[in-house]
């Protein structure tokens, strides 16, 4: 199974590039890119701005539809991989578990998606997306819909809830996003 990395996104709320914003003495991205390495031997990098992630090493591929969002990333994704599904991560997840992604490669069978569901909400960008769901994101996007919510209810999804992804994460730690300047200072701090 593919990993894709997407650090395509604006950082609006934290006003500069969080994939880059070390952690630990590591970028957020490096973090990420390292829970894909666990589980999967082929990860790539989508992203608009190539230059910024050259260190990882990593083969890097533009978004198949620019300013598309995260639904265009997924599609990206889609697009790309050489598999029957993938994992497609936020760049932003420093936290995540390599067990929680084998977890949800094996809830994935026979759906569209597999998505963490945590008591703050679902989780779209730390998931398994299957080859099946790209018809449907090229024609919502066709449409000019970019929502995820409304992709993830269009296809085939099964949600994956506390009681399943806890058996590897019991305090749900993969699922923090570095959104604001708060969260960043808090998972620093975690990573002392």
């Amino acid at each position: 199974m593919d990993g894709f990395l997407l650090a395509g996104g604006k950082s609006s709320r934290m006003g500069c590039n969080k994939a880059l914003l070390v952690a630990g003495g590591v970028p957020l991205i490096q973090r990420v890119a390292d829970a894909l390495r666990a589980v999967t031997s082929r990860v790539t990098v989508i992203a608009n701005l190539p230059e910024d992630y050259g260190f990882l090493g990593l083969p890097i591929l533009g978004d198949a539809v620019r300013d598309a969002g995260p639904l265009g990333g997924i599609y990206t994704a889609l697009c790309a991989t050489q598999s029957e599904a993938c994992f497609v991560l936020a760049c932003d997840l420093p936290l995540v578990r390599p067990g929680v992604l084998r977890l949800l490669a094996q809830e994935a069978g026979g759906a569209d998606a597999a998505i963490p569901r945590t008591e703050d909400g679902d989780h779209p960008l730390c998931a398994v997306y299957a080859r099946t769901g790209l018809a449907q994101a090229e024609a919502q996007m066709r449409a000019g819909d970019f929502k995820v919510a409304r992709f993830l209810g269009r296809i085939r999804t099964r949600w994956v809830g506390p009681e399943t992804w806890r058996k590897a994460d019991p305090d749900g730690l993969s699922f923090i996003n570095v959104n604001t300047p708060e969260t960043y200072e808090r998972v620093k701090a975690m990573l002392l």
